[in-house]
């Protein structure tokens, strides 16, 4: 396995930390709504009403569904509340992960809830800056004996959520791998426990969720250190380059300034 430069640890205390950094969110929507078009001293017309938010049913604990069929999750939690203090209407699109990225390049969605920057996506999406870090780890059966550090993964047959960064990053960095992509998270899950693959590469606080979900976190474990590269491990919330391009720009300035005036703000930047 490739592994990071950066302490494991670090990581690890900023998904322990989820309070603080949902905290950390609250406060960057609160301030975000004083710069951002159809707020106080700007036009109403520009903000769009409601503002349409794309999310994934299947990325717990960030954005799913519940029992009720109704979105949920922390980034949920987040905008109901931006919503509720602003007085701005927001209403949640979901889909699966690619359903999420076509609603945002057709206008459906005027945001997408977070993901990772990559070039292909920067080619049509604006994005804010950075506002959370997250982990991608190989995840193997317990019964299996992990690749070893450096291997190549020759013939391995690999999962990984279709539209996902680390597909692409699968495919660059071991093009000898057997990639087979998937619709979702559970079902990397499913396929890895009746052997249908023999490994899958995904973020691990979903993956941690599922397993704890679906009574496999005796029978799943992951291996190594998280492998993304740090400059790709950052989620920022995204606008379509089709409209409302005045949204992202303001975003970013608001988690600079809130970056830049605190160093303990670890899980922005």
């Amino acid at each position: 396995m490739r592994h990071l430069s950066i302490p494991v640890s670090s990581l690890t205390l900023a998904f322990a930390n989820a309070r603080a950094v949902t905290a950390r969110i609250i406060f960057f929507l609160l301030a975000f709504w004083v710069a951002w078009p159809g707020s106080a001293g700007a036009g109403v017309s520009e903000f769009p009403d409601p503002l349409v938010i794309a999310v994934s049913r299947t990325y717990p604990p960030f954005t799913q569904i519940d029992i009720y069929g109704q979105p949920a999750g922390m980034f949920v939690d987040i905008w109901n509340l931006w919503s509720k203090k602003t007085g701005r209407a927001v209403t949640f699109k979901s889909d699966d992960w690619l359903g999420t990225l076509a609603a945002l390049k057709s206008g459906e969605a005027d945001i997408h809830s977070g993901l990772f920057y990559s070039a292909k996506r920067d080619e049509w999406m604006d994005y804010s800056r950075a506002f959370y870090v997250n982990s991608s780890s190989f995840y193997h059966r317990i019964e299996d004996t992990p690749p070893s550090s450096g291997s190549d993964l020759e013939g391995v047959k690999i999962g990984v959520v279709e539209g996902y960064l680390q597909e692409t990053f699968l495919r660059e960095a071991y093009p000898k791998a057997e990639i087979i992509a998937l619709a979702d998270d559970r079902e990397l899950i499913k396929a890895l426990a009746a052997g249908e693959i023999d490994l899958f590469l995904s973020e691990d606080p979903t993956i941690e969720s599922l397993l704890a979900e679906t009574g496999m976190l005796g029978r799943i474990g992951s291996v190594g250190a998280p492998i993304i590269p740090v400059s790709a491990r950052r989620l920022s919330m995204v606008g379509s380059s089709l409209r409302n391009r005045s949204i992202l720009p303001a975003a970013s300035a608001l988690i600079s300034s809130r970056s830049s005036a605190s160093g303990r703000i670890s899980a922005l930047g």
